[in-house]
């Protein structure tokens, strides 16, 4: 029994709000077309001013990510040219490599020879 009189305050509530809404509900319809019209006149003007002012957010948006993909796009191609030229360079090292390491040694054994032959004329 307790049970039944601690829920009751409750369900009394509850259909005081309940009561409530539809009550103000029946008001809204029981308003005179006039007003109904003015109404949704207004309740559309503001769906197409919503409506207008998203649209140029859309547009505003998808210029600035335009820009951004154009920006994107330019500084990958940079990135792109650089690691081509750095590529290069390095097939050039790894080319050069031997060539360099022989002319050393030529160019050491010759002087080794002429330190040999001349000491005085060595630098």
């Amino acid at each position: 029994m307790a049970n039944l009189d601690s829920s009751a305050p409750t369900h009394v509530s509850l259909k005081k709000e309940q009561t409530g809404a539809i009550s103000s509900k029946i008001v809204e319809l029981t308003e005179s077309p006039p007003e109904l019209l003015t109404r949704i006149k207004g309740l559309k003007q503001d769906l197409q001013s919503w409506r207008s002012k998203i649209e140029t957010q859309v547009k505003a948006y998808r210029g600035e990510i335009f820009q951004l993909k154009v920006s994107l796009d330019a500084e990958v191609e940079n990135l792109k040219t650089k690691l081509q030229d750095l590529w290069t360079t390095i097939q050039q090292q790894q080319d050069d490599g031997p060539v360099f390491l022989i002319n050393s040694r030529m160019h050491g054994i010759s002087r080794d020879t002429k330190e040999i032959a001349n000491p005085a004329e060595i630098d």
